[in-house]
């Protein structure tokens, strides 16, 4: 998976130095790559180093991702569009789909390409599992009690917490929580006009 940066002004996104250069030449990885969440979109709305989807699309794929996640919006139709227009070529989406489908040949999902439903839903949430998520939720809140883990005096009342964080759900919640997935497209559009100022 890529990521959503850029390394001295190109976006990761669209660089094929470290999605195929280092990733698949220097370091021989075999696999394929996903685009992280928006990435190939973003080369447009926020990287502003596209015109279009087509543009990023075709960046992107030259660049080495091989997948959009996390809905096809830069490579359906806008790639289809750039392949008639002979903007890319057919080889190097081949090339993608090579990579993805022998990751499934090596997973065997051509030899036994269907499940047993019932099978494969008791598999997930298991009360073993739920039980193992509450105690390392319980047990990673150490601001609330301070039962002598934290360096910090039993006396003591108060403690500041700073920082431009403090005080956001989203601070709170991390960038992958479902709140912040809802506002994804609202706060790119907010950084990217704080960055330009």
């Amino acid at each position: 998976m890529n990521a959503y940066h850029d390394i001295d002004g190109v976006p990761c996104a669209a660089s094929k130095e470290p999605l195929t250069e280092i990733l698949r030449f220097k370091w021989g990885f075999r696999g394929y790559v996903v685009s992280d969440y928006g990435a190939i979109e973003m080369l447009k709305t926020f990287h502003h180093v596209a015109a279009d989807e087509i543009e990023a699309a075709v960046q992107a794929l030259e660049a080495g991702i091989d997948i959009e996640l996390p809905r096809v919006k830069c490579y359906g139709e806008p790639l289809l569009k750039a392949v008639r227009d002979g903007i890319i070529s057919e080889t190097l989406i081949d090339e993608a789909i090579s990579r993805i489908l022998r990751v499934k040949f090596l997973l065997g999902l051509f030899d036994n390409p269907y499940i047993n439903v019932e099978e494969a839903a008791g598999a997930f949430d298991k009360a073993e599992d739920r039980a193992l998520a509450l105690r390392a939720a319980r047990e990673s809140i150490i601001l609330l009690k301070n039962d002598g883990i934290l360096p910090l005096k039993k006396d003591l009342r108060a403690i500041a917490v700073i920082g431009p964080n403090t005080d956001t759900t989203r601070g709170l919640l991390g960038d992958y929580s479902y709140t912040v997935h809802l506002n994804c497209e609202v706060d790119a559009v907010k950084i990217a006009t704080y960055l330009r100022q």
